[in-house]
């Protein structure tokens, strides 16, 4: 696959993920597929490494969370080779709590499917609002 194609499976995978079409998403994923979130899991508790089975398990989890939708819009992409880089915003509201966040992704792709999805956003904020959904704190 060349970079634009490449870079529609990425906007695809995108619009799956505000839509909670899971199975969609999966679809777009490598058998060998890794979701990194770099950040640290001691200031972050969503930050490491998630294989396909563990990363398809989180997305199920997502699903319905938000009342209003939790809807990516593209702000701008750069392709070069066999990586897509994207960055997005999204917003949306969960339990009467309004979210929006910033992000860059990273996409690394294989035979036209994603092998690595990098995921960097505003940790601080998604672990607060992580944490007034769920009633939870660290």
């Amino acid at each position: 696959m060349d970079t634009r194609e490449n870079k529609a499976v990425a906007l695809e995978l995108l619009e799956d993920l505000s839509t909670g079409n899971v199975d969609g998403a999966t679809q777009k994923f490598a058998e060998d597929f890794v979701w990194i979130t770099p950040s640290d899991v001691r200031t972050f508790r969503h930050a490491g490494t998630r294989n396909r089975s563990e990363f398809i398990e989180i997305l199920g989890r997502f699903r319905g969370l938000f009342t209003e939708v939790k809807r990516y819009k593209v702000v701008g992409t750069t392709c070069e080779g066999d990586r897509v880089a994207v960055e997005a915003e999204a917003g949306g509201m969960a339990r009467g709590i309004p979210f929006f966040n910033r992000y860059h992704f990273l996409f690394q792709f294989r035979d036209g499917k994603i092998v690595v999805g990098k995921e960097y956003m505003d940790t601080a904020f998604a672990e607060w609002f992580n944490a007034s959904v769920t009633g939870q704190t660290k």
